[in-house]
């Protein structure tokens, strides 16, 4: 993973593969916006998210159709309260990437992930992020 930041307030992600990218971002993408109540607004282990996830026969599409992930910062911090006591490496590297940025947790801001290279997608992304900052 590495981190950009594009504007002020605004941080990108950059992965190599969609796994990672997915692992990094999908407690706070459902945190955030999930239409899965056991999910949304809740606190939830990685494992909990698996099992919401899963079908009957044990697939997990989450992996495979996510392109690109934003969350506003006001989320960011409201995930982090809940979580910050139980985090991945890869969850931990972007609050770490935050702090490496000097991101000013008290103003708005703007996470977004894409992968490596994806133009149209961070441009997608960039969107969310510069309506949620201005």
């Amino acid at each position: 993973m590495k981190s950009k930041k594009l504007v002020d307030g605004v941080i990108l992600f950059s992965f190599e593969n969609r796994r990672e990218m997915t692992l990094s971002f999908c407690r706070m993408q459902e945190y955030y916006e999930s239409p899965n109540p056991a999910l949304f607004r809740k606190k939830f282990s990685l494992y909990d998210f698996l099992m919401n996830s899963m079908s009957e026969k044990g697939n997990i599409e989450y992996f495979s159709y996510w392109s690109g992930f934003n969350v506003p910062g006001e989320i960011v911090n409201d995930w982090w309260i809940l979580h910050g006591d139980d985090t991945s490496a890869a969850e931990q590297a972007i609050f770490n990437e935050l702090q490496r940025h000097k991101i000013d947790f008290s103003k708005p801001f703007y996470i977004i992930g894409a992968l490596k290279g994806d133009k149209r997608v961070v441009k997608h992304e960039i969107a969310h992020g510069l309506y949620y900052t201005n």
